[in-house]
């Protein structure tokens, strides 16, 4: 598949690529991420894993406190929720509340 295939693939109805060029580079790499978890490609976990680390590090401060806290604690399920707009996304042993609002 195409980058502009896979972007067009995982852009939520409704939204535009105008979004926030790191969001997007974090969708795209917990994707290709889980894909590898499921094929068990290991070297490619550990260069998506390392990647959104990276992104983590350098957008800390630019990014939604709920999305940095998934991050952290690589929820990557709940922050490809985020990302993709869902709004009952579960609560986790932190305690913590619903989704963004």
């Amino acid at each position: 598949m195409a980058a502009d295939e896979l972007l067009q693939f995982l852009t939520t109805p409704g939204e535009t690529t105008a979004k926030p060029k790191m969001e997007t580079q974090i969708k795209l790499s917990i994707t290709r991420m889980l894909a590898a978890i499921k094929s068990g490609d290991g070297q490619i976990v550990a260069e998506a894993m390392a990647q959104l680390d990276g992104c983590l590090e350098q957008e800390r401060m630019t990014l939604h406190p709920q999305l940095v806290h998934f991050l952290e604690n690589r929820s990557y399920a709940k922050a490809l929720m985020f990302l993709g707009g869902e709004t009952d996304i579960p609560v986790g042993v932190c305690g913590g509340g619903r989704a963004r609002s």
